[in-house]
């Protein structure tokens, strides 16, 4: 699993496009992730459960792992619910 950290092209996250010449330049940084969870919140909506975990680390991004169950289906979401303080960053997750 490879995580990379870009910073956007004239700093614009609406326009979805990101400078990987940086990569070359340093601009681009590998980072490490972490799970440590600490609490669990259960919510229900309707007809979906959702399980949120904090403790999630990834490289300078931090949040929670969220899995939503939705009834009637074999659907299990995972998703990573993330942000971070640092401006005008992409994310980019390449796994296998």
């Amino acid at each position: 699993m490879e995580h990379v950290l870009g910073r956007a092209a004239g700093g614009s996250r609406a326009q979805g496009t990101y400078d990987r010449s940086a990569t070359t330049r340093g601009g681009d940084s590998a980072g490490t992730s972490s799970f440590a969870t600490t609490t669990c919140k259960l919510a229900s909506d309707g007809d979906r459960v959702s399980v949120t975990f904090d403790g999630l680390t990834l490289g300078i991004f931090a949040g929670d792992v969220r899995f939503t169950v939705y009834k009637g289906s074999n659907l299990l979401r995972q998703e990573a619910v993330a942000a971070t303080e640092e401006p005008s960053v992409a994310y980019i997750y390449k796994a296998g």
